[in-house]
């Protein structure tokens, strides 16, 4: 009996030592301290003959601001030029050849005067060049992916990232295509986030891959990031080693799930994350929400500034709640698009860069 007794100590002192602790490899949380967070003072940017509905992404491209606004809007696109206030439109919903049926967030500058997207629908890439302050559709370019479905596709100079389901993607996170749309190389595994953070881990996973997520891409072409809008996960990575390899620099997790019964069921467990995010060579910037539906329905106050080895080096904050961003470093001119009162609005504020 005695030996018995001694056996249920130690089988009960191992399962209550490992009960809640977090799975092995996971990534941690990391908080962040916002209480030293630098207060922007904001000014009102004209934006006469453009009534801003919902941005979704903003570009800066020699000299012009280009806005990513579908909703409400006939044109994708706004680009409204810094200096003179001047606003022209380009890209129009349809089924035409220049035209686009679906748009995620992630737009992105190519060479010196390239705007592009991935359109899901069409399953291709769209190109739009700069020429004189007007753009005019220049190429697309689809993929050589018939087993797999492209949730997104970058660019990154001479190649595009793509992220997906099924086919290759089932064995590794990210397809590198060249540029005619051939894949040339596979490379990247999944995240692995503690099944305490889902209610359903595959659609709950898929839901923080792939919706409203952000790709970013250094303009110099050697790094890039990911940042989701559930679950609040940021990805450094290295582009430099493409197209054999995407190597991963730095993995962040910044909010744990809450109790499920705080927030509806159709919001279940989340925090939301990042709103939009904007990059440079320098540095990155993440609108930080935080907070769940509840909480902060107004999208993000914070603004988290990271340099590319993923250090946390600079934070602000605003009480405008922030739909998407812009930074011009030389200027010293961040650029803010929120809601004032029910009206959205676009704004400007001087930072030390």
């Amino acid at each position: 009996m005695r030996i018995n007794y001694i056996i249920y100590l130690l089988l009960s002192c191992f399962f209550f030592s490992c009960k809640g602790k977090i799975e092995v490899g996971c990534l941690p949380i990391t908080s962040i301290d916002l209480s030293g967070a630098d207060t922007l003072l904001l000014e009102q940017v004209s934006t006469e003959g453009y009534l801003l509905s919902y941005p979704e992404a903003m570009i800066l491209l020699n000299g012009q601001l280009v806005i990513q606004d579908k909703k409400g809007q006939s044109s994708l696109f706004h680009a409204i030029d810094v200096k003179d206030g001047q606003i022209s439109e380009f890209v129009f919903r349809g089924n035409g050849p220049e035209e686009y049926l679906d748009v995620n967030l992630n737009p992105f500058v190519c060479g010196n005067n390239m705007v592009g997207f991935y359109d899901g629908i069409k399953r291709k890439v769209f190109f739009w060049e700069q020429i004189n302050n007007q753009f005019r559709f220049f190429q697309n370019v689809d993929f050589n992916c018939k087993n797999e479905w492209i949730r997104e596709a970058v660019c990154c100079g001479d190649y595009f990232l793509l992220t997906g389901e099924n086919g290759r993607f089932s064995k590794s996170r990210f397809l590198i295509a060249d540029n005619v749309g051939n894949v040339v190389s596979q490379s990247g595994k999944y995240p692995f986030i503690s099944s305490s953070s889902f209610v359903n881990s595959q659609d709950d996973m898929r839901r923080l891959l792939y919706s409203s997520s952000f790709w970013r891409i250094s303009p110099d072409k050697q790094k890039a990031i990911f940042a989701s809008y559930h679950g609040s996960l940021c990805q450094f990575f290295d582009l430099s080693f493409l197209p054999d390899s995407l190597r991963e620099i730095k993995s962040l997790q910044l909010t744990s799930p809450i109790n499920f019964s705080q927030i509806t069921k159709e919001h279940a467990g989340w925090v939301y994350g990042f709103e939009d995010v904007f990059v440079t060579n320098n540095y990155v910037y993440l609108v930080f929400n935080g907070q769940t539906a509840l909480d902060n329905p107004e999208f993000g106050h914070n603004i988290l500034v990271y340099d590319w080895n993923g250090s946390l080096v600079k934070t602000y904050v605003t009480d405008l709640g922030i739909r998407s961003i812009a930074v011009d470093e030389a200027q010293g001119i961040f650029y803010l698009v929120g809601y004032d009162g029910e009206e959205m609005m676009l704004y400007s504020a001087l930072v030390d860069c």
